[in-house]
């Protein structure tokens, strides 16, 4: 027997930084994003990425400011995103 508990697929973001030109960075958020969230909701999801990039970022040896990173959907090669179009 098993159990399945229904949840949203957590959202995979790909990340580069326009100061150094790094690029092919994933994320994956810790919270389940539903259809109920709304603009200013991913606007301060993207913002906490983007802070804690910084600081992950900067032990790479970039100086980058939270501007300098840029932010968008997607997967690495060996995940797949469920239900987007």
């Amino acid at each position: 027997m098993s159990i399945t508990i229904p949840a949203s697929p957590p959202l995979f973001v790909h990340w580069r930084c326009r100061r150094c030109g790094h690029t092919g960075g994933y994320a994956r958020t810790t919270i389940p994003v539903t259809a109920e969230w709304n603009e200013a909701m991913m606007r301060a999801l993207f913002g906490s990425l983007r802070r804690k990039l910084v600081k992950i970022h900067l032990k790479q040896g970039c100086v980058a400011c939270v501007e300098d990173f840029v932010i968008a959907r997607g997967a690495p090669e060996d995940k797949t995103v469920v239900g987007v179009r």
